[in-house]
Parts: structure tokens; C-alpha cells; sequence
């Protein structure tokens, strides 16, 4: 009996610790498995273009402006999730340079080249 009495005692901060955790966790933003989850930048703008909220082109300028100058992005594509690398999204927009409208690839002109055609210098 008096074992039980001292698992008593011994539990029952532990289950107030563990319980204490688990809703600090969900108040935070980002934390524990309930928490917000945030999204990159790069995430931000490819959701608004699969819902058609933005075009190929303004998503190419985001993308740019993401990785280069991202003060001049709208707030609502603003992460502060960083992105892994941004070497895919460079090759992308070099990929599909002559989709773009030359008002965009003057833009985003001042941050990437495109690529240059096989043959040419």
C-alpha cells in the first residue's frame, strides 16, 4: 500500500509537467504537432498560382524577388520559413525564360540571366 502512496507522488507532478507541455506547445506558432504551421515564401506563391490568384509571370517575379529582394514582395507571400536552396528556382525561371513577356524579363532581368542557347557566345 505504501508503494502505491509514494507512485502517487511521483506521478502526479509528472503528469501535471507532461500536461503543462503539451499546451504550451499548442500556443505557440510553429511548435509541437498542433501548432501553425508556416510556410515558405516559395510555398506562398506557388499555392496563389495553383489557384489561379496570381500568373506565370507575376509567379516568375515573386519567385525572383523572393530570393533576391523579398522587401518588395506583397505581404501576404512574406515568410520568415526559410527555403532550402534557391538554385532550383534560378533554373527554373532560366528554363522557361521565353515564356515570360519582355516587360518580365526586363524585371526579373536585373537579378537572373537566362540561359544562353547552344551555339551562341
Amino acid at each position: 500500500m505504501e508503494y502505491i502512496q509514494n507512485m502517487k507522488r511521483f506521478l502526479q507532478p509528472a503528469v501535471i509537467l507532461l500536461i503543462s507541455s503539451l499546451v504550451a506547445l499548442t500556443l505557440v506558432p510553429g511548435c509541437g504537432q498542433w501548432g501553425e504551421t508556416k510556410q515558405t515564401t516559395v510555398e506562398l506563391i506557388n499555392k496563389a498560382y495553383e489557384q489561379n490568384i496570381i500568373d506565370f509571370d507575376t509567379r516568375a517575379l515573386y519567385l525572383t524577388y523572393s530570393i533576391y529582394d523579398p522587401e518588395a514582395l506583397p505581404p501576404e507571400y512574406q515568410s520568415n520559413v526559410p527555403i532550402k536552396s534557391a538554385t532550383p528556382i534560378i533554373l527554373e525561371i532560366q528554363r522557361n525564360w521565353d515564356r515570360l513577356s519582355p516587360a518580365t524579363q526586363d524585371k526579373i532581368s536585373q537579378y537572373i540571366q537566362p540561359l544562353k542557347k547552344r551555339g551562341s557566345t
